[in-house]
This record gives C-alpha cells, sequence and structure tokens, in this order.
C-alpha cells in the first residue's frame, strides 16, 4: 500500500502525548519516577544509529487456543510477514483474545507511542484500534519491553465469517515519527487454527532464519540447475577413465557444498542491487 494512502485512516483520536506532557510538567513525584527509568529530557542511550525501536512481535493470545499455543507474527521475519498478508490468520469467532506487542528501544527516549491498527474488509474500514504504549527509554538489560492491551471480542456470525479482513498496524509517535508499518490478514471461523510452518526453514531457530531465507536454501531449484551439470560431468569422467568409487563421491561432495555457497551469494548480491525496486514494488518491508 503506497504511504500517503489511507493517511487519514491513522489520525490519532486520543489526547496528544504533548497535552499529557504539559498536564505532568508541574508533577514533582512523575519527574522522579520518570528520571529513575531514564525518562528524562534529553536523555539517550550509548549508540544513537540505527532505528530508536524495534518492534519484534505482535501476539494474539485467547483461551480458546490450544495449551501453549499463540499466534505471533514476527515482524523480523519478512517472508512470515509477506506470508501473513497473502494467507490469512484464522481467528475464532464471538471469543475474547488480548492482543501483546513486543519490542525494544535502541536508544533515546520515545515519548507517547501508540499501536494503532486498520481493519479493512472489500476497501471499507471496519475497525479501528488505537492503544497507548507510553514513553520508554533503553532497557537497562538491553531486553525488549511488552504491552499487553485490553481485551477484545471478535465479530460472530454468518456475515462475519464470509471473506477475509485487511489490517494494516503501525506504532508511532505524537511527533508522527513512524517506527513500524506493516500489513496482515485475517478471517474468522468456528475454529481457530495456528499457522503452519510454511517451510523446514520454519522451525530452526529464530536467529538463524533471515540468513537461510536470504540464500533461498529452501528453494532448491536454484541450487539444483548448478550441481546437475557439475555432478553428470564428473559421473562421466570417472567412468571414463575407471576411478575408483570414492573419488566421484568426494567431488561430487565438493561442487555440491560449491552449488549451495554460489546460489546463495547469487540471491544476497542479487538482493543488495535490488533493494530499492523491492521496495517499490512492495515485495519487501
Amino acid at each position: 500500500m503506497p504511504a500517503h494512502e489511507g493517511e487519514d485512516d491513522f489520525q490519532p483520536s486520543a489526547t496528544p502525548g504533548a497535552e499529557y506532557a504539559k498536564l505532568d510538567a508541574e508533577d514533582e513525584s512523575l519527574a522522579r519516577w520518570k528520571a529513575s527509568l531514564g525518562i528524562v529530557p534529553g536523555a539517550t542511550g550509548n549508540d544513537t544509529d540505527g532505528p530508536k525501536v524495534t518492534i519484534l512481535t505482535l501476539e494474539l493470545d485467547s483461551p480458546t487456543l490450544p495449551v501453549g499455543k499463540k499466534i505471533i507474527l514476527d515482524l523480523m521475519d519478512a517472508a512470515r510477514l509477506a506470508e501473513a498478508k497473502k494467507n490469512p490468520i484464522v481467528i475464532k469467532e464471538g471469543v475474547e483474545y488480548n492482543v501483546r506487542i513486543t519490542f525494544k528501544v535502541n536508544h533515546s527516549i520515545i515519548s507517547g507511542v501508540r499501536y494503532m491498527q486498520v481493519v479493512k474488509r472489500a476497501g471499507v474500514k471496519v475497525d479501528k484500534l488505537e492503544q497507548m504504549l507510553g514513553s520508554y527509554g533503553p532497557h537497562p538489560n538491553g531486553e525488549a519491553y511488552a504491552k499487553n492491551f485490553d481485551t477484545e471480542e471478535s465479530p460472530s456470525g454468518l456475515l462475519a465469517r464470509s471473506g477475509s479482513y485487511n489490517v494494516r498496524s503501525r506504532v508511532v509517535d505524537d511527533d508522527g515519527e513512524v517506527y513500524a508499518d506493516w500489513e496482515w490478514s485475517f478471517k474468522l471461523a468456528k475454529e481457530c487454527s495456528v499457522p503452519a510452518p510454511t517451510s523446514w526453514v520454519d522451525r530452526l531457530p529464530q536467529k538463524v532464519r533471515p540468513y537461510l531465507y536470504l540464500t533461498r536454501i529452501d528453494k532448491p531449484i536454484g541450487t539444483l540447475l548448478l550441481f546437475y551439470p557439475c555432478a553428470w560431468s564428473i559421473t562421466m569422467a570417472s567412468y571414463a577413465l575407471q576411478l575408483p568409487f570414492t573419488t566421484p563421491l568426494t567431488y561430487i561432495g565438493l561442487f555440491g557444498l560449491g552449488a549451495v555457497v554460489m546460489r546463495g551469494a547469487g540471491c544476497t548480491i542479487n538482493d543488495m542491487w535490488d533493494k530499492n525496486l523491492d521496495k517499490a514494488v512492495g515485495e519487501f518491508k
């Protein structure tokens, strides 16, 4: 979605944070409490490079989900986020659920930060959620913050279950600085479901997934196109020269590893060269 489209939907409806700050300015006890948290004017972290805030996950928790299961949107995983936009998450109708967001303050002090989401169906706005996150400084231990929102109830009925809902979420502060802006979709059903892994890479630790997706290791066709000619040539040469069985296996293994590395390097450099083009067509956020 273009940046200018639907901006009116994200106009804050609550009292601006600047007004709250003015009301709190003469509250000495509140000022001391903020100072103890590092929330003081002009305070900054050690490293001011990069974004002030990193939004990590958006979670939907409900008593109707299987024990220990949560619906989680990992905002650090571009592939899974694109999948959530294309394939709607299934939410049970008529149940209470909580939205929970986790984020990390990298540097500086953020104030008046709020989470907003606009839900549309067939292009028509049907719901808007606006929740204040508050003011935060970098965590003393470098850990992430978590914010649980008020309990909501999902719609129910035959009409509610027909079709899917498109959601645009945004984390923004009172100065209009946008920390995250993403899209996802959901649909209502009589029973909820937890998104299944879309590939074997999704079952690996979160820290390694972005690098593996970058190399397209879960889509081996490119690697095989490099490997097959090498394996065929090695096999024919070994047969013609009557080499020991271990010789072609050794070279096939080396060229197989080389095919994986070369394909991964090619995908990586292609993404680096095309990053501006990819953003223009909305392929990556």
